[in-house]
């Protein structure tokens, strides 16, 4: 520009850099507000300037040509980029269901759970409540868990912290305490483990990951303080298996789901990589069972080979049973006493336990029958054991989906569980609940997500497909899809245009398109989101293998939508006519 000033003082521009001089004005004018050419310049350059012969006036007209198409081209392009924003301003009416159906879904599924709420009158509600409670007062308490719930009990409070130090749900989850107990009993009048005890462990470390009501191996359990996730870590290792990669969006959002809890629970923060592949060493379930598979052994043996090894080769002193170890350092926090001395004084207040229930069993104030103090003796026991006393408040309580009370005289309910939420209200003859507010609220409710209900989900070849319930709005979202991807690789296809143009022009003339472009990718970004957000499962649902997904394929990938060269490509021709090599 300032080479182009300098021109322009000395009188001698070449007619291109005229056309140029005017294009930058016109640019700076439009960018600033603020031009760069007075009135009296603009004049000089152009009306008032004589060309000294006919190739002058062809310069000049060629490039000032050029910017006349420039202009059109300009025009065009924002009628297409106005034509998006009618295009994405009328498929929001659409979409926002999307957006909703997360919100929908969910809300409609708590209104369904109300159809499972057992209308009966007051005297049924009784005789209900009554059934529950004989049942519970007949199941009484397991002895071995009435001597853990009292020892812990009779600790003194400092005690109890430390235990939950060291195991936060310790007051009524029993695993992790017996099982330092195995280890502690294994040790017995010995310094190391023999062959035959690290066997015996190692069997009971691998065993007790299998979980054989879920049918499947929980390899994120513990097995006291030995993290089993770490033994499905060194097998990675030892087999050469690394992490498979995070492409499924669904399996992205269980990672980082997972990630957040992990870095909740221990209050650190976990790197991507090394969350990913402790969180893949716990959920190795399939790739074990298809290497066992694959090379005619079992999930147990690979498992219990790699924990015998890590026996021998220093697992206990990684991960030091409690009764040995002299630190404080815990899972939680640090504890006010070493764990050896913790462990200790819990050996004595277990053994003071089942003392105490023997007596209370000898002297009949307790009745124990096999392995169960029975239901009705806990219940008649008048001493103040906080853990009688809670077992007092469970049989009194009534529970609510339970499942312990099975209809036998009900043909309604025949095979049906009884003992569930209870609205106590009117009923006829037949059961049928009587006209009353909450029928009326319900019908209501009902009707009203009936009407609303623009999506719906169904199952097909194990796949949760999302459907839109109007075909119109199926064929609104479908058309403005492709109006969307149309629009885009237009306005993509005019960048590349300007982009030309500013190399001829010697100024950045992508400015404007590059904002509709900008804006455009925003829109395809919103309607992306409202895909997402509707195919995205709930965190109560993220381990459900099964895919969500809409029954149409509406996600816009900007990243493969290529330039609508027939759209664009009379000015492509017309430029190239006009500037020739200097386009």
């Amino acid at each position: 520009m300032k080479n182009l000033n300098n021109a322009l003082q000395k009188g001698n521009l070449t007619p291109k850099e005229r056309v140029l001089l005017l294009v930058h004005d016109a640019v700076k004018k439009e960018t600033t507000g603020k031009g760069v050419l007075s009135e009296t310049e603009k004049h000089a350059i152009s009306d008032g300037w004589q060309p000294a012969n006919n190739e002058q006036v062809k310069e000049y007209n060629r490039y000032h040509k050029g910017w006349r198409t420039a202009g059109f081209a300009e025009l065009d392009a924002q009628t297409a980029f106005l034509d998006t924003q009618i295009i994405y301003f009328e498929e929001r009416q659409a979409s926002n269901h999307l957006l909703l159906y997360p919100f929908f879904r969910d809300a409609k599924k708590w209104v369904e759970r109300l159809d499972d709420v057992m209308p009966v009158d007051i005297n049924r509600a009784l005789e209900i409540a009554k059934k529950q409670r004989e049942v519970k007062l007949k199941d009484g308490l397991d002895f071995d868990y009435a001597v853990y719930q009292l020892a812990f009990e009779s600790l003194p409070k400092p005690l109890q912290e430390d235990l939950q130090t060291e195991y936060e749900e310790v007051a009524y989850d029993h695993q992790y305490l017996d099982e330092e107990e195995i280890l502690y009993d294994l040790f017995k009048g010995k310094d190391k483990l023999t062959a035959e005890d690290k066997e015996k462990l190692a069997d009971m470390i691998v065993k007790r990951a299998y979980n054989k009501f879920a049918k499947e191996w929980q390899l994120w359990h513990y097995f006291a303080s030995i993290p089993r996730k770490e033994i499905a870590r060194r097998w990675m290792d030892k087999r050469g298996i690394t992490p498979t990669p995070l492409t499924d969006e669904t399996d992205k959002q269980a990672f980082e789901f997972a990630r957040e809890k992990i870095q909740e629970v221990r209050k650190i923060q976990i790197s991507p990589e090394e969350a990913e592949k402790e969180l893949f060493a716990e959920n190795l379930r399939d790739t074990l069972l298809d290497y066992a598979k694959d090379h005619k052994t079992t999930v147990e043996a690979e498992l219990k080979a790699v924990t015998l090894e890590w026996l021998d080769h220093g697992l206990l002193d990684e991960y030091t049973p409690m009764f040995k170890a002299t630190d404080t350092k815990a899972y939680n926090g640090e504890t006010k006493l070493p764990h050896n001395e913790l462990f200790k004084k819990w050996i004595e207040a277990k053994a003071e336990a089942r003392n105490t229930l023997d007596r209370l069993i000898k002297e009949g104030q307790l009745k124990r029958e096999g392995d169960t103090i029975t239901g009705e003796s806990l219940y008649s026991f008048k001493g103040n054991y906080q853990f009688i006393k809670k077992q007092k408040e469970h049989i009194d309580e009534y529970q609510a989906n339970l499942g312990i009370v099975y209809a036998d005289d009900d043909p309604e309910h025949k095979g049906q569980h009884l003992d569930r939420e209870l609205l106590i209200t009117t009923v006829d003859k037949d059961g049928k609940r009587g006209f009353n507010f909450s029928q009326i609220a319900m019908a209501r409710i009902k009707g009203y997500f009936d009407t609303m209900e623009f999506v719906k989900e169904i199952e097909v070849n194990g796949e949760r497909v999302i459907e839109f319930t109007s075909d119109n709005f199926r064929d609104l979202m479908i058309r403005t899809t492709g109006g969307l991807k149309k629009h885009y690789a237009i306005l993509i296809t005019f960048r590349e245009l300007f982009k030309r143009l500013s190399k001829t022009y010697n100024i950045d003339l992508t400015y404007k398109i590059n904002k509709w472009i900008k804006v455009t990718e925003e829109f395809i970004d919103n309607h992306n989101k409202a895909i997402e957000e509707a195919t995205k499962k709930p965190h109560t649902e993220i381990m459900d293998k099964k895919k969500i997904r809409l029954k149409d394929d509406l996600f816009i990938d900007k990243a493969k939508i290529q330039p609508d060269q027939e759209r664009v490509k009379e000015y492509f021709k017309d430029l190239e006519d006009t500037l020739g090599e200097d386009f």
